[in-house]
């Protein structure tokens, strides 16, 4: 898949009462400069010290064309999943309690003011806490920390959207409140692949109050929605046949492209954070709050042909496969219908639910697995001077997630109702509720999960002329229940009401060494030993139907070690790990 981004840029600012205008335009495939503020990564007070900003002001050179190419949900670092990385806004930890992975897109978009990011790879000094056994990502959109001016940039790619439009202003009112505010839409009727409509909105507001150097209180408001089309795999046979931009869940209706595999997705969010510094000691806290709501269209079909155009049936692979000998004209023939067509058919599915036969019973209908959480956090933490050459750290934070989930009927395609039947062992999905559904009603599967997570460290930093060393102990509490909706007719007993309340008490510590020859040549040996509790997704069986919990559940056990040389000469610079 090719790609190409034309950015046209516009930048205002003030520079000595001057106001100037920028623009650049052209092909780009840059990683733009992540300028950072120096509270962000605590340079070293020691003036006589040899151990360089640069180490941990800018992104790994690897990390930073592995990201750019691949894109950071993507590419896994080391092999591991992203839940081994601890992700942080404005201090927060943002990490969902559900999978354990951070939630890029609720801040997808704003560019401008996420640029102010901190990537640690892999086990090493990390004020917030702990961190992961993967590293750990803090990102800082305080309105004081960013050039004041107006920047707009409208970008033409080929890619999931075609255009994008973003724009972004930081200012102050007076010496003691700034502001910024950022607005961002990606949108394409269709993208690269057919039938891939794409469009995403993002706002930011920041306001900061700083009454004295020592001390701010900042206000966050973010607010991302995006639709777009889920990618199906393809096998070999249907890439083959159709090229690697094909799409099988579309098709006519009305004269209109439709589509059957789309993904909304909305999250508010709301935080504020408090920074102060005294003589001997700094601190932070903030609260916040998200609400975050997304769904997934999926075709369903009860006791009719598999709609799907892809299906194994359809493709000519079947009849040249087939046990009783292969059959080249039945193979031809499927072939030929597929590359002519091979999109889905609404009007035979309309069909298909309206036939007299059916007494208003739907075969086929449009749904959405729905996933909604509204999240709680809030966090706290002091660093105390103990000395010219040392700091202790300590602070915690704390997480309430309520998690919903449940199927939706979004379109039931002419027919009259839906009967809420598990199509294997013709069972109830729901025993106490409707057995005929209509649209807009909740069936098959309806749960709620309650999840909290309770975390306190300790850190002590020591730092020298050539070398730094820190210790530091994690305690880490998570708790979890899921709460049926549906009493469903497999599991009678086991499905409706609370299940067993599930609790995971882990500790953990990190602690490393490092030495500088001299400003250009640094040895770091850092050890990690922590214990991870697993994920509301692996702790059930099956939350959509029971309450059964995974035998013998336990928490993860992290064993870390890793040897680095960094070094950085006049021509280049580079890591050995």
């Amino acid at each position: 898949m090719g790609n190409a981004a034309c950015r046209y840029s516009f930048a205002a600012m003030k520079v000595w009462g001057l106001s100037l205008l920028f623009l650049v335009s052209g092909l780009l495939a840059q990683e733009e400069s992540r300028e950072l503020p120096l509270e962000t990564w605590r340079l070293v007070q020691d003036q006589d010290a040899v151990f360089p900003d640069w180490l941990q002001a800018q992104r790994d050179a690897f990390l930073q064309r592995a990201i750019f190419d691949f894109g950071q949900a993507f590419f896994r670092i080391r092999g591991m999943d992203a839940r081994y990385t601890e992700q942080r806004f404005n201090g927060f930890p943002m990490n969902s309690l559900y999978d354990g992975r951070p939630e890029w897109q609720q801040w997808a978009g704003l560019n401008d003011v996420t640029r102010n990011e901190w990537y640690l790879l892999g086990i090493q000094l990390f004020e917030e806490g702990i961190g992961g056994l993967q590293g750990a990502r803090t990102i800082w959109t305080e309105p004081s920390s960013g050039y004041q001016g107006t920047r707009l940039t409208i970008s033409q790619t080929n890619r999931n959207y075609r255009h994008r439009l973003l724009a972004t202003h930081t200012g102050s009112l007076n010496p003691k409140w700034s502001y910024a505010f950022s607005f961002s839409r990606r949108w394409a009727n269709e993208g690269y692949v057919e039938g891939s409509p794409y469009d995403a909105l993002a706002g930011y507001l920041g306001l900061e109050w700083r009454p004295n150097p020592s001390f701010s209180i900042v206000f966050t408001g973010i607010l991302n929605r995006n639709t777009r089309f889920r990618m199906p795999a393809l096998t070999e046979e249907v890439n083959r046949l159709k090229g690697n931009t094909y799409n099988p869940w579309w098709g006519k209706w009305k004269d209109e492209k439709r589509i059957a595999n789309g993904r909304k997705f909305a999250s508010p969010i709301l935080m504020t954070h408090i920074k102060g510094n005294k003589k001997g000691y700094e601190y932070r806290a903030g609260v916040s709050f998200q609400d975050s709501r997304s769904s997934r269209d999926r075709m369903g079909y009860y006791n009719a042909a598999n709609p799907d155009p892809t299906y194994y049936r359809y493709l000519p692979s079947f009849y040249l496969n087939s046990p009783i000998g292969a059959d080249y004209l039945g193979a031809n023939a499927a072939q030929e219908a597929f590359i002519q067509d091979g999109q889905l058919n609404w009007e035979n599915l309309v069909r298909a639910n309206t036939n007299p036969t059916q007494s208003g019973r739907a075969s086929y209908l449009l749904y959405g697995d729905h996933r909604n959480t509204k999240r709680l956090s809030a966090y706290a933490q002091i660093g105390i001077s103990t000395g010219a050459k040392s700091e202790v750290r300590l602070g915690g934070y704390w997480i309430q997630e309520d998690q919903e989930y449940y199927a939706e009927i979004a379109d039931l395609l002419g027919a009259s109702f839906h009967e809420d039947l598990d199509p294997f062992s013709e069972t109830e999905n729901d025993l106490d509720g409707a057995f005929q559904k209509q649209e807009g009603d909740a069936f098959s599967y309806a749960f709620g999960i309650r999840a909290s997570q309770t975390a306190l460290f300790g850190q002590w930093h020591i730092k020298h002329k050539k070398w730094q060393f820190f210790l530091l102990g994690n305690w880490l509490r998570t708790q979890m229940q899921r709460e049926g909706e549906f009493r469903n007719g497999r599991f009678p007993q086991e499905s409706a009401g609370e299940s067993e309340a599930l609790e995971f008490n882990c500790l953990g510590s990190k602690s490393g060494i490092r030495f500088a020859f001299n400003g250009r040549h640094q040895l770091m040996l850092n050890g990690m030993y922590n214990r991870l509790p697993p994920t509301v997704r692996n702790a059930f069986v099956n939350p959509r139907e029971h309450n059964r919990v995974v035998e013998e559940l336990r928490s993860e056990e992290q064993i870390g070690l890793e040897l680095n040389y960094r070094f950085r000469l006049p021509q280049f610079s580079g890591r050995i790990t």
